[in-house]
């Protein structure tokens, strides 16, 4: 008999999900047992994508989008390390400089700049791409 365990990842994402779950119900039991109550931030994660999805097509959502984008822009420069070829995206490696690597590669390793422990992974990828790719 084979018997196939959950790797760790997604035994925390496993054991995540269950802690969200068990949140929600408690949440929607207090719900239930105080009627009179309001509730001002809605603890369904679709409609609060859908509210926040509207929101930013109104002129205030717009406005606060375009500073929140701006911001990220003023953040990171653009000095580029290889040439650009299509199908490629770039990826900065720190807050100056990019790396062209392919789409697929880039997307299959979720990574946000402001947390180094996701940073560290796809850098040293970039850089292994970066340096068999000229050679």
């Amino acid at each position: 008999m084979l018997l196939l365990y959950p790797s760790k990842k997604e035994a925390q994402k496993i054991k995540k999900r269950a802690r969200f779950n068990q949140i929600t119900q408690s949440v929607n039991a207090w719900i239930i047992n105080n009627p009179g109550t309001k509730i001002y931030r809605s603890h369904d994660v679709n409609k609060e994508y859908e509210r926040n999805k509207a929101w930013t097509k109104t002129p205030n959502g717009q406005i606060s989008s375009r500073r929140t984008q701006s911001q990220r822009n003023r953040e990171l420069g653009y000095e580029c390390l290889n040439e650009y070829v299509e199908g490629f995206e770039g990826h900065h490696i720190n807050s100056n400089q990019v790396v062209f690597i392919p789409s697929e590669l880039h997307k299959a390793h979720p990574h946000n700049h402001k947390k180094p422990e996701t940073m560290v992974e796809i850098n040293r990828i970039a850089m292994q791409y970066l340096f068999n790719y000229k050679a």
